[in-house]
C-alpha cells in the first residue's frame, strides 16, 4: 500500500526527471527561438517556417518539422529561448541561449511541474543543490598548454 494515489503515479514523471538530470536530448524536442522579435508563419509547400524579425529587422527562420504544433502564433512577440513548437526542451539549448542561470531555473521548474503534478512538494533548494552539481561539470573542447 503506498498511502494515497500520488505514490504509485509519480513513476510514470519520472523518466523525464531522469532525462531533466542526465541532460539528455528530449525526445519531441521542441524548437525555440535564439532571438528576441515578432514571429511570422509562413506555411510553404511540404513545409512550414516561423520566421523572427528582431527590432533592428534581421530575421531568423526556423524549419517547423511536419506535424509539430506550434506555441505561438502568427504576430507573436516572442524572447530569446522561448518555444515555438509544442514539446520538451533541450537544455542544451537553454543553457545557449539563456545561460547558466537561465538553464538552472528551467531545470528547476521542469522538474518541479513533474513532482507538482503527483501532488509532491520539496523545496526548490533540494533540486537547486543537484543542478548546481550538474553544471559544475565542464567539457574542454580545445586542451591547450597552460
Amino acid at each position: 500500500h503506498t498511502g494515497g494515489v500520488a505514490g504509485d503515479d509519480i513513476t510514470a514523471g519520472l523518466p523525464r526527471v531522469e532525462e531533466l538530470f542526465e541532460a539528455r536530448k528530449p525526445k519531441g524536442q521542441a524548437v525555440i527561438t535564439e532571438v528576441s522579435g515578432t514571429a511570422a508563419v509562413v506555411d510553404e509547400k511540404g513545409s512550414r517556417k516561423v520566421n523572427i524579425t528582431t527590432e533592428n529587422g534581421e530575421e531568423k527562420s526556423y524549419v517547423v518539422p511536419f506535424g509539430a504544433r506550434l506555441h505561438i502564433r502568427d504576430g507573436a512577440v516572442v524572447a530569446a529561448g522561448d518555444q515555438l513548437t509544442e514539446g520538451s526542451v533541450n537544455p542544451h539549448d537553454i543553457l545557449k541561449i539563456k545561460g547558466i542561470r537561465g538553464v538552472e531555473k528551467y531545470l528547476v521548474r521542469e522538474v518541479q511541474k513533474v513532482y507538482r503534478s503527483q501532488g509532491v512538494e520539496i523545496n526548490d533548494k533540494h533540486i537547486e543543490v543537484v543542478v548546481r552539481q550538474m553544471l559544475r561539470k565542464v567539457k574542454v573542447d580545445l586542451p591547450g598548454d597552460t
